[in-house]
C-alpha cells in the first residue's frame, strides 16, 4: 500500500445545487440521504431546517421549505408553495440542514433564479 504523496483535499461543503424556478409553482426537492458507505442513511430522528435569503448574511428569511422525511427511503423533501414562490426575487440563495443526535450537516446549498410568471 503506497502513501499519497502532496497534498490531499477533502470537501466538507454541502452539495451545490442551484435552482431554476417558476414564480406561482409548487417546488419539491427530494434529496437522497446515504451514511459514510454510500448506503441510505437512516433518519429517526433528523429535524431539517432549509430557508431561502437575499444572501447567505441576510437576516430576513423569505421563505422557510416545508420538509419531510422519508425515511425508508432515505429522502428529504423540501417544498415552496405557489405564494412562496410568487414572492420571491429574482436572485436568492438557500441551503438545507439535518440536525440528528447532536450533530449539524449542510445537505445541499446554493442559488436560486426565479423566472416571472406571466399568467396570474
Amino acid at each position: 500500500m503506497s502513501t499519497p504523496r502532496g497534498p490531499q483535499n477533502l470537501s466538507l461543503l454541502p452539495l451545490t445545487v442551484n435552482l431554476a424556478i417558476y414564480a406561482g409553482d409548487d417546488v419539491e426537492l427530494a434529496i437522497t440521504v446515504a451514511d459514510a458507505q454510500g448506503l441510505p442513511a437512516d433518519l429517526t430522528g433528523a429535524v431539517i431546517r432549509s430557508q431561502i435569503r437575499v444572501t447567505p448574511e441576510s437576516e430576513t428569511v423569505l421563505a422557510p421549505f416545508t420538509p419531510a422525511v422519508d425515511q425508508p427511503a432515505s429522502i428529504v423533501r423540501l417544498r415552496l408553495t405557489p405564494v412562496q414562490t410568487s414572492g420571491l426575487p429574482a436572485r436568492v440563495v438557500w441551503d438545507c440542514f439535518l440536525d440528528q443526535a447532536g450533530w449539524t450537516t449542510a445537505l445541499a446549498a446554493g442559488a436560486i433564479s426565479v423566472t416571472r410568471n406571466v399568467t396570474r
